[in-house]
Formats: C-alpha cells, structure tokens, sequence
C-alpha cells in the first residue's frame, strides 16, 4: 500500500530472524524490532496485524486498531475479534483492503474504537469480575493442549 510501512515486532521468544529471512524472501524492506518494549512499538505505530495473542489487548489498551490474522481456518482461540477488539482477517488478499480503513478511520476502524471501552471491560479489567483469572485459564488450557499435542479442543473464555 502507498505511503504504509510495515514494522515487524516478534515475539520475545520467537527467533527474529525467519522474519528477516521471509521479508527478504519477498523483497519487503521492514525493521524488526525484536527487542524493543512493546508499547514503545505501538506508540509508533497506526495499527496492529497480530495472531491470537495478548498483544491484541495491549494494541487496544494504546488505542490502535488491529486485525486478527487467522489464515488456518479454525475457530479463534480467544474472542477478540466477537467482542469488538479486533477485525478478523481469514484471507490474506481482506489486509489491504483493512490496512486502508485503519489509516483513513474508515468504518471497521469506526467500529473498533467505539467498541474499544466495553473490549477491555471484558479483557483488561482489574476490578469488577473475573476477566483477568479466565484469561490465564485459557492460556493455561491452551499450553497443555499444546504441549499434549491435541487442538481438538476449542478454548474459550467467555463462558
């Protein structure tokens, strides 16, 4: 897209250079910042594109837009994108299409941050309910799925 630079933030336990290896692979010129703070990264950014990831309640805690990617056609782990915190992308041709409305506050961005308050209400909240312990057994879930082996089962955390 014209006049959009892309920044790629990997995880902190992620090796950073398969993304320098992709991005080469398809002759995209972007900085990495593996190791910078992660709010330091929002705070220079327009938007977020993440996986299913706590950082998609961060994006929204620093008010940026962000889209879900979800390219393997499974239920979302966690549902940020139900409860107004994120646009689902399922097909990689949706992310321009989504980038542009986040950059000119087009409807989907319009739609994000008037659900961005009640979002973190159900996420983020410290005081009122239990949002903050459903959310670790979910990660918690999640882990031992994954470390079994098995993802036929589904985690949720609006139960």
């Amino acid at each position: 897209l014209k006049g959009v630079r892309l920044a790629v933030r990997p995880h902190p336990l992620e090796d950073a250079t398969r993304y320098g290896d992709c991005l080469r692979e398809l002759g995209i010129e972007a900085p990495i910042f593996a190791h910078e703070d992660l709010a330091e990264v929002f705070a220079r950014s327009v938007a977020v594109i993440a996986p299913f990831s706590t950082a998609v309640v961060e994006a929204n805690l620093a008010d940026r837009p962000v889209a879900v990617l979800n390219l393997g056609g499974e239920p979302d782990y966690v549902p940020y994108v139900e409860r107004g915190g994120a646009v689902g992308v399922r097909d990689l041709a949706e992310l321009p299409g989504v980038i542009r409305d986040f950059v000119e506050h087009g409807p989907l961005w319009r739609r994000l941050y008037g659900s961005r308050r009640s979002f973190l209400e159900d996420f983020a909240s410290t005081g009122v309910g239990d949002s903050p312990s459903r959310m670790a057994d979910a990660i918690f879930s999640l882990e031992g799925d994954l470390r079994a082996g098995t993802r036929e089962r589904q985690v949720r955390i609006d139960d």
